[in-house]
């Protein structure tokens, strides 16, 4: 030890010992970590942005009638059979139900359309994340809407670039078509997006394609299909032309953009819905009083939504109490034009619970996670036990029933 000390003293009371010392030890480094530089250096591409953070992700927007705007990841609801009970999917307050369900992904741009013929924008990641159970947050704080003023539509908009139309709709039967790149510059305080005629409304909106046909549906069960050529577009400040002769008491529920091989899905308030080929409507001119879509008696309803569909979607259906019930399009009986249509969910008797709304959710590949659990067997089979021999599965409330 005391040799150690020795050497060691010389070393530091010697400078040329010193850097001879360093040298030696600065080898050993060259040697073991002396391999080409890992590390690649690029030109700065500019700010980073917040938006470059945020996974584009998908989201399903869910809008109630008092205003609560959330939004929550696709997954949290699983797909169940028609007839189901469904699951809670908002917890709202007394006489609050939902009005809009849509699915959007976390970089595209929504669109809200209002009632006074007005139109706002937001991020979808701007909205609020919370649970599947929460209400989310107000819109009044995150859009500036006078207090008479309600969402009629959102849109979600991934690019406003192109010769892209979009196509309004007014509860009157008022249609016209205007440029999406007139809506890419909205201010805090909204733009004017259509003009109404006193008591109007504005009913929907869409992005229309070219050469496609309109099928217009009403609350009193009929529709009309025309082409879409027959409206021309106009500027933002306009109120369209009469695509739609209604009776006295009825009124524009929705309508889309259709070619003969689309089916569509017609739901009612009263729980029934059916697929129906719109092959099976005739092309008319616009402005006639049209044909039946649907067969609205006091067991059906009026009708409530239609929306086209394929093989693949799968439907979310939403009752005036918040609950979601989510429905393969697929197990949706199709049938002709004047059909009530088959029960797609149970509705409840006291209170006198309706359907508000139907929207379409693509159906999204499984997680690795949930496509092993899908190859498992269950409990019961381990166990040796009889499955349903209708092979269905049971839709009660329990939880433990269905799989996220």
């Amino acid at each position: 030890m005391a040799a150690l000390i020795a050497s060691l003293e010389a070393i530091l009371a010697s400078r040329e010992a010193l850097l001879e010392v360093i040298r030696q030890e600065t080898r050993v480094l060259l040697e073991r970590f002396g391999d080409g530089r890992r590390t690649v250096i690029v030109p700065d591409e500019g700010e980073l942005t917040p938006e470059a953070l945020i996974p584009d992700e998908p989201y399903i927007v869910t809008l109630s009638y008092e205003g609560y705007i959330k939004r929550m990841p696709d997954a949290v609801l699983p797909t169940q059979r028609r007839g189901g009970k469904g699951r809670i999917g908002v917890t709202l307050k007394e006489d609050d139900c939902l009005i809009a369900t849509l699915n959007a992904r976390a970089h595209d741009t929504l669109l809200f359309f209002t009632d006074l013929g007005k139109v706002y924008r937001l991020k979808t990641y701007e909205l609020p994340e919370a649970q599947r159970t929460a209400r989310g947050k107000h819109l009044l704080s995150l859009l500036s809407l006078s207090p008479d003023e309600r969402v009629a539509a959102i849109l979600p908009v991934r690019s406003f670039e192109g010769d892209n139309l979009l196509l309004f709709g007014t509860v009157k039967g008022y249609f016209k078509k205007t440029r999406l790149s007139e809506y890419a510059n909205i201010r805090q305080g909204g733009l004017i997006a259509t003009v109404l005629e006193e008591g109007d409304r504005l009913a929907r909106v869409l992005v229309l394609h070219p050469d496609r046909r309109l099928l217009v549906a009403t609350r009193g069960g009929m529709s009309i299909r025309f082409e879409a050529d027959n409206i021309r577009p106009t500027g933002r400040a306009t109120r369209g032309v009469r695509a739609i002769r209604l009776s006295p008491d009825d009124s524009v529920v929705s309508f889309e953009e259709v070619s003969d091989s689309d089916l569509l899905l017609v739901t009612t308030e009263k729980g029934f819905g059916k697929r129906v080929d719109t092959n099976l409507f005739r092309l008319q001119k616009r402005g006639g009083k049209g044909v039946r879509i649907a067969k609205v008696t006091p067991e059906t309803g009026a009708v409530v939504a239609i929306l086209k569909v394929t093989e693949r979607d799968d439907i979310d259906v939403v009752t005036d109490t918040g609950r979601v019930i989510r429905i393969p399009s697929e197990e949706i009986r199709k049938v002709g034009r004047g059909a009530k249509g088959v029960k797609l969910v149970s509705l409840s008797d006291s209170p006198q619970e309706t359907i508000v709304c139907a929207a379409i959710n693509p159906k999204r590949e499984p997680t690795p996670l949930e496509a092993y659990l899908e190859k498992e067997p269950t409990g019961r089979e381990s166990r040796g036990e009889e499955e349903d021999p209708d092979g269905k599965a049971d839709d009660g409330d329990k939880d433990s029933d269905i799989r996220i």
